[in-house]
């Protein structure tokens, strides 16, 4: 076994146990390359016990977060069958190091894409739209791990809350975004945090692929990345997330 293969090993019996391992930065010099090898060895694993891939999630995509972290673009992580969670289900936080939640938007691909592409062959190739929540826990045992941790950690993605699918808005650029905890507004955004505009993610996850000879196949859900900041999750918490013009959706936290 490799170096490549053990650490993903380590973050899946991590992940299946429900606990906090060592940041692999910490065991030397651990290059992008390396990281993205680690996540898809990782995937590779769950699609060995039948965990299909069913999309894909987008981290850092805050245009003020690209900068702080001198990235050229947002971060990219894997949506597996079992992470996809019904909305209005109660979730257990058990095992869960520091979890927290995301609203977002999640895109339906109605057609492959792949390549170089433009914006509005990503917002043409989108099926449908609905509002949904993150859940995302590092699976490291401190908070002071590196953006190569992060990517090999399948950016901190633990599960997703979907809504119902709907038909694309007119403009998807500046839809208002509320986040309640047991009735109580916790944060307040827009879409435009997104990358200024939710497509461009869908652009830069097409654009990240390509650099590993991969796709969007038709079919495949794609989260768009965070509206606002993320909340500090603990049991007891309904989570709901509004997002103007879609709905809402829900979860119970215990």
């Amino acid at each position: 076994m490799n170096h490549i293969e053990s650490f993903a090993r380590q973050l899946d019996d991590a992940a299946i146990q429900g606990l906090s391992m060592a940041r692999i930065s910490t065991h030397g010099e651990l290059s992008l390359d390396d990281a993205q090898a680690i996540q898809e060895a990782w995937m590779l694993l769950r699609e060995s016990r039948g965990d299909q891939r069913v999309g894909y999630k987008l981290a850092f995509t805050s245009s003020t977060r690209i900068k702080e972290l001198g990235l050229t673009g947002p971060a990219l992580g894997v949506l597996t069958e079992s992470m996809l969670l019904d909305n209005n289900s109660t979730v257990s936080l058990a095992g869960l190091n520091h979890p927290r939640i995301e609203p977002e938007l999640a895109f339906l691909i109605g057609s492959p894409l792949e390549g170089k592409i433009t914006p509005l062959q990503a917002l043409r190739a989108i099926e449908a739209v609905a509002p949904a929540i993150e859940i995302v826990a590092p699976r490291y045992n401190d908070d002071t791990f590196s953006l190569p941790d992060i990517i090999a950690d399948n950016c901190s993605s633990v599960g997703v809350v979907i809504g119902a699918w709907r038909e694309m808005p007119a403009d998807l650029s500046n839809l208002g975004v509320i986040m309640e905890f047991n009735g109580r507004p916790v944060q307040i955004g827009s879409t435009a945090a997104v990358m200024g505009h939710p497509g461009y993610a869908l652009v830069a996850a097409v654009n990240q692929l390509a650099a590993y000879e991969g796709y969007i196949e038709a079919g495949s859900i794609i989260m768009t990345g965070a509206a606002t900041a993320p909340h500090a999750l603990q049991p007891g918490v309904y989570a709901r997330v509004e997002v103007e013009q879609l709905g809402h959706v829900s979860a119970h936290f215990v």
